[in-house]
């Protein structure tokens, strides 16, 4: 924000008018720590994939192919780190989650990438909401319990595999906002 806060808030505005409800605007505006979408538990399915990076100049066209396995608006990247990709599905849908959308994914990958990518699959309780920190940006997602086993579970599996993770039996270690 700058110095004249009355002029980045009609910029704002400005920006918005026609996309959000100015009210949610003005809201968000007036009210900047507020939290719009609390976080809420709930099963989601998951796929954390590896694609191989020893080749640097191939690897734009991996990163591609892995969207593109990915059938439009059933499952989310949401997070790409270099060769490392976690989707999720379910993350905006209420109910309990679809792993056919997950199963057709994992088909998707194996047939278009081979022995170019290790893949991580299951579905895991987990917390969804925007997490981050005020001034910081927020990121909408989930947190997976157990994330750095499933990260050690990865590594071990050869290229070309795909394990299905083991579901934890509970919540245990998550907790709801209220």
């Amino acid at each position: 924000m700058s110095i004249f806060p009355f002029i980045d808030r009609w910029r704002i505005r400005r920006t918005l008018r026609g996309y959000i409800d100015p009210k949610l605007v003005r809201y968000m505006i007036d009210n900047p720590d507020t939290e719009l979408f609390a976080s809420r538990r709930s099963d989601i399915d998951f796929i954390i994939a590896l694609v191989r990076d020893d080749d640097l100049d191939q690897l734009p066209a991996i990163i591609r192919r892995v969207a593109e396995a990915i059938p439009g608006g059933t499952g989310i990247f949401e997070i790409m780190v270099g060769p490392l990709f976690l989707i999720t599905f379910g993350l905006h849908q209420p109910g309990p989650p679809n792993s056919g959308q997950r199963l057709n994914a994992i088909a998707c990958l194996q047939e278009s990438l081979g022995q170019q990518i290790k893949l991580l699959h299951g579905r895991s309780p987990a917390l969804i909401g925007n997490f981050g920190a005020h001034p910081y940006p927020s990121h909408f997602g989930s947190l997976l319990p157990n994330f750095n086993t499933m990260l050690q579970t990865l590594t071990t599996l050869q290229f070309g595999e795909a394990h299905e993770f083991p579901t934890p039996p509970t919540h245990a270690g998550v907790e709801q906002k209220a």
